[in-house]
């Protein structure tokens, strides 16, 4: 627009862009506004915080950036200074941990439960399964007993990883609060933590009767019988 001045006359331009003479002044002196020279300031710094996060950044994440450098502005205006100028943050696939690990050499037990009724009653089958949760200080593992019929949980543990212990701990924990009637029947999906030599000799001295399910995970058992 400045180039094209001094060629053409105002009135000729205003008239090109179907504007009137006073309001294509006016637009020309929005540059030289306090908020069109502030968002020139915060273009570069915006763009520098950007690249320095390896173009992960989006508008919130900039903003506070911005703020720990004393540069304090609107989340809206962050956002249309990075769509004015292009910069679109790279999408991260997030990382989910994998709980269940069925490629293992341990022996698997029969899946009993599909042979026998639903429970009518608490003492009778005992369904075991651990999920993640995501927190500040990185995946926490929750492992945890619930009685098929009542669906309340017997017992539960976390720990900051996987290993057996989880698995195993949760069920002495579990033999501990709430002893077994014998013949009572474990259940769990096939992963290593289950099938382990720790876990199944612990099942078995508590006179537990251990069921592998295949497929689907005790979660989804438990919803079926309920």
């Amino acid at each position: 627009m400045e180039k094209l001045t001094p060629e053409y006359p105002t009135d000729a331009l205003a008239a090109a862009l179907e504007v009137s003479e006073s309001g294509f002044a006016a637009h020309r002196r929005k540059a030289r506004r306090p908020r069109r020279q502030h968002d020139e300031q915060l273009r570069p710094l915006i763009r520098e915080s950007f690249e320095q996060s390896r173009r992960t950044y989006g508008c919130p994440r900039v903003r506070l950036d911005l703020q720990d450098r004393g540069q304090r502005c609107g989340k809206n205006r962050i956002a249309r200074l990075m769509r004015e100028s292009g910069l679109r943050p790279k999408q991260k696939r997030r990382f989910r941990p994998r709980t269940t690990e069925s490629r293992h050499a341990h022996p698997i037990a029969e899946n009993w439960l599909a042979k026998v009724p639903a429970p009518d009653r608490p003492g009778l089958v005992w369904q075991s399964d651990f999920t993640y949760l995501e927190t500040g200080e990185g995946w926490l593992f929750l492992a945890f007993i619930l009685d098929a019929c009542t669906r309340r949980c017997v017992a539960h543990h976390c720990r900051p990883d996987m290993r057996g212990e989880l698995t195993t701990t949760t069920l002495a924990l579990a033999l501990q609060r709430q002893p077994p009637p014998p013949g009572l029947l474990h259940h769990s999906d096939r992963g290593g933590q289950y099938a382990a030599a720790a876990f199944a000799q612990l099942a078995s001295a508590s006179g537990l009767k251990r069921a592998i399910c295949p497929n689907p995970p005790p979660s989804s058992q438990v919803k079926r019988m309920s």
